[in-house]
């Protein structure tokens, strides 16, 4: 896990961003581009780091890209990353109330139908649902058997 407030120290004791890549292509060398990080946008004058901001690269197939991510990952930009992350987890934190809290009024409210449909039905309406249950249950059984005997050829 990564430690947010640790990443947050770094970030506001080193050189605020953003930052940006600089390169150069210097006789001495190779040919090939060296460059350097800096706080001034490139075409602004700036010929050398500031203080405290000293990256460089020579060689290696990843220098440059590893040159561009370190710009990128700048404390200004993971400052803000890490206040969005933040804020994230705040806006979760309480959708995830809501749904809770929406849960508990959906249950309640089907407690509180059913107790009142319990408290709606007398025991004499009881009664006559369970008559007219048996009367419907009969009167099916009876249609059941004269479609057999029909069936059979034979009508009761």
């Amino acid at each position: 896990m990564i430690d947010e407030q640790k990443l947050r120290e770094l970030c506001s004791n080193a050189t605020p961003g953003p930052w940006y890549l600089r390169t150069n292509r210097h006789p001495e060398t190779d040919g090939r581009p060296w460059g350097w990080l800096d706080t001034k946008e490139p075409g602004s004058g700036s010929q050398a780091p500031p203080p405290g901001v000293s990256v460089t690269w020579t060689r290696g197939e990843r220098s440059e890209a590893n040159a561009r991510f370190i710009a990128a990952a700048n404390p200004a930009a993971l400052l803000a990353l890490l206040d969005e992350l933040q804020s994230l987890r705040s806006e979760r934190t309480a959708w995830r109330v809501t749904a809770e809290n929406a849960e508990a009024a959906v249950k309640q409210a089907r407690i509180d139908a059913l107790e009142a449909a319990r408290d709606a039905v007398s025991a004499e309406e009881i009664l006559e649902a369970e008559d007219n249950a048996d009367d419907a249950y009969n009167c099916g059984v009876l249609d059941c058997v004269r479609a057999v005997e029909k069936l059979k050829g034979k009508t009761p």
